[in-house]
C-alpha cells in the first residue's frame, strides 16, 4: 500500500512469522517481484529463514524464473540457511553464471555437503570453480578429500589450493 518502507518492512517481517496460507502467498508474490526490490530481497531472506518446504520450492522457482543475478545469489544464500542441500547442489551443475557456480559452491561448502562437493569436483573442468569447491570442502571440514587432492591432483595450483 501507501504505508513507509520502514513500516512496510515491519508488516514484511510479520508475515514471514505467519504459518498462514495466505501469508505464504503474500510472501511469495513480494519474493518474485510483485513488490520494492528491498521488500524483494528481504522476502526471498525470509522464505529461507521462516519457510517450510513449500517456501523452499518457491525459492527454487524464482531461482529459476529470475535473471538478477542480485535475487540468485540471495536465493543461493537463503536456501543455505534452510538447509537445501540438493537444490544447492544442483546449480552449479545447471547455471551458467560462474559467479553464481561459484556462489552455490561456497554456500555448499557452508552447508556441509561433503559428498556433493566431490561429485562436483570431479565434474568440473573450471580451474576458479575447482579453486572454490576446494575451498568450500575446507569450510565443511571434508580434510579427508582436502588431503587426498593434495596427494592426487595433477594440477599444481589446486594441489597447492588443498594444501
Amino acid at each position: 500500500g501507501t504505508a513507509t518502507p520502514k513500516l512496510r518492512g515491519r508488516a514484511l517481517f510479520v508475515l514471514a512469522q505467519s504459518n498462514s496460507p495466505q501469508a505464504r502467498e503474500v510472501l511469495k508474490g513480494i519474493a518474485k517481484g510483485n513488490s520494492t526490490p528491498e521488500l524483494q530481497s528481504r522476502a526471498i531472506t525470509y522464505l529461507g529463514t521462516h519457510g517450510g518446504r513449500e517456501s523452499r520450492a518457491a525459492l527454487a522457482e524464482i531461482y529459476t524464473a529470475t535473471n538478477a543475478v542480485a535475487n540468485k545469489r540471495r536465493i543461493l544464500r537463503a536456501l543455505a540457511v534452510s538447509g537445501e542441500g540438493d537444490r544447492l547442489f544442483a546449480a552449479p551443475q545447471s547455471e551458467q553464471n560462474a559467479d553464481l557456480r561459484l556462489e552455490a559452491v561456497r554456500q555448499l561448502g557452508v552447508h556441509g555437503g561433503h559428498a556433493e562437493l566431490v561429485q562436483l569436483y570431479a565434474k568440473e573442468t573450471a580451474p576458479e570453480v575447482k579453486k572454490q569447491i576446494i575451498s568450500a570442502m575446507g569450510t565443511s571440514g571434508n580434510t579427508t578429500r582436502l588431503a587426498e587432492i593434495a596427494r592426487t591432483e595433477r594440477d599444481p595450483g589446486q594441489r597447492r589450493t588443498a594444501v
